[in-house]
């Protein structure tokens, strides 16, 4: 009598249609799937509100997607671009938009490719992308090249989009791109990428905002009725906030308006020579900070009230000005406002004999321009090495 062995078979992934299993040669046995289906992923996160502008920017997007729905190759899609000019807002604005065009899901990740915490690792992001397209977590593989393998099988035939958010480096990409035609990527990343737009990327380059849309934005943020009464005001608010959209939401954040208003109306008055009224404003404006505990802000504003007392001659409380914004956390810090602090302090070190930390300071500086991919990392750099040891006066402006 021959032997009889029972096995047990398992199908991840999407399965259409019924299921057949054989539990051994010897004796057949059938089993018909219910039709059940696990849910198509729809992983994005929510779209910003008060989204404005950037129509060309999102027009570009639509290309390589008309591409993907005319049955061509996979295509990818580079939105680059400085900190803070927009990046993952556009791509989610449009992902949102169009998400339904791609039927079998939307795969979203957020890289960390510049924090918070340690990059995203590709064998990371596989994991969560092959259990979302309904692999069993025994079944992934332990491998990236087995990973990134088996991902590519599940989207063959798909129409997938996938959303890669923070990249810092083409490594971090390259694992995650799907194989077969029909899959679109968008990519947002401070570098260029250039080694993936030499693979045919599409490249979308994002600069800060226009001016008109600056306003716009900011009459959406307060609403049309204060927008209306105070427009000389919100004009002026979006020329200082540097058509960043994190600096105009900042500035009109509930309270923490005046402080911020404050703060800018403090470095202009400074700019005319009129201390002791920007030294009013920019203590008035961290007050405001502590007392709403805005500690993002209150590194912008020490920074400010630093200068003044540094334009005032004061250099030790400009010094000890600047060590209370660097000693706050970075994760609750403006990366570009830190380093204004180090450039600040880097300033007045000379003046208390401190020429060694006025270098030190500098550098640090440049550090955390270079680390947050900020655009003015390369300008410090030039002037630091035209500036003289040790450097003299502020290089950050």
């Amino acid at each position: 009598m021959p032997e009889t062995s029972t096995g047990h078979a398992e199908v991840h992934g999407v399965v259409n249609g019924a299921v057949v299993q054989a539990g051994s040669i010897g004796h057949v046995t059938l089993a018909v799937g219910d039709g059940r289906r696990l849910p198509v992923p729809r992983q994005l996160p929510a779209a910003v509100g008060d989204f404005t502008g950037r129509a060309e920017h999102v027009a570009a997007l639509d290309a390589p997607a008309a591409r993907v729905a005319d049955n061509g190759p996979s295509a990818v899609a580079v939105v680059a671009g400085a900190a803070g000019v927009g990046k993952t807002a556009s791509a989610l604005h449009w992902s949102h938009r169009v998400q339904e065009r791609f039927p079998h899901g939307t795969l979203h990740a957020d890289l960390r490719g510049y924090g918070p915490g340690e990059p995203a690792t590709p064998a990371e992001v596989l994991f969560r992308f092959l259990r979302a397209l309904g692999v069993g977590p025994k079944a992934v593989p332990p491998g990236v090249e087995e990973q990134a393998a088996l991902y590519r099988s599940l989207l063959a035939g798909s129409r997938v989009l996938v959303v890669l958010d923070n990249a810092r480096a083409a490594e971090q990409v390259r694992p995650l791109l799907p194989g077969a035609p029909g899959c679109l990527v968008v990519v947002t990343s401070r570098a260029a990428l250039s080694e993936l737009i030499s693979q045919a990327a599409m490249p979308v380059k994002l600069a800060v905002m226009p001016g008109t849309e600056s306003v716009e934005l900011l009459r959406r943020i307060i609403g049309p009725r204060r927008a209306g009464v105070e427009e000389d005001d919100v004009v002026r608010l979006a020329g200082v906030c540097g058509g960043l959209p994190p600096a105009l939401s900042r500035g009109t954040d509930n309270g923490r308006q005046e402080a911020f208003v404050r703060t800018n109306r403090s470095r202009a008055l400074a700019g005319l020579g009129r201390y002791d009224e920007a030294l009013a404003h920019a203590e008035r404006a961290l007050v405001l900070r502590r007392r709403s505990d805005d500690r993002e802000g209150e590194v912008f504003t020490l920074d400010q009230l630093a200068r003044v007392r540094q334009a005032l001659g004061d250099h030790g409380k400009a010094i000890a000005l600047c060590e209370q914004a660097i000693a706050i956390r970075p994760e609750h810090a403006y990366r570009p406002d830190l380093a204004a602090a180090f450039d600040t302090l880097g300033a007045s070190a000379p003046h208390v004999g401190d020429s060694e930390r006025a270098t030190s300071c500098r550098h640090r500086a440049l550090e955390v321009l270079d680390d947050f991919g900020d655009h003015r990392a390369a300008a410090l750099r030039a002037r630091l090495g035209a500036a003289g040891d040790p450097p003299s006066g502020r290089l950050l402006p």
